[in-house]
């Protein structure tokens, strides 16, 4: 059986910036638990990702076009902080405090 990934076609094949987020403070953890920080490494890629393509207005829209080799974040589309975006900043400020506090890339952000 032949399977693709694929975001909703309700989406207009771009992918939901909140649900990037979701799993950061849970990985993390599992790192700490386990010592092992494999985890960590892979989960903090996609904020390292997001910092690196930070649009120029600082705030992310709620989609992101996924489906090419780079990470493109379309600033014409939707910016919102309530449903589908207030996760993204709420993860940011959860993940900087879980790390004591002293990782500047999630304040900033």
């Amino acid at each position: 059986e032949n399977s693709t990934d694929s975001n909703n076609g309700w989406t207009g094949q771009h992918a939901r910036i909140a649900e990037a987020a979701t799993l950061q403070l849970e990985f993390r953890f599992l790192s700490h638990a386990t010592t092992n920080p494999i985890y960590a490494e892979k989960a903090n890629k996609v904020f390292d990702i997001l910092v690196d393509n930070q649009p120029s207005s600082g705030l992310y829209p709620i989609l992101v076009q996924n489906n090419i080799p780079d990470v493109n974040f379309d600033e014409s589309l939707r910016i919102s902080l309530g449903s589908m975006g207030d996760s993204l900043y709420e993860y940011m400020l959860k993940t900087w405090l879980q790390g004591g506090e002293t990782e500047g890339k999630y304040r900033k952000m």
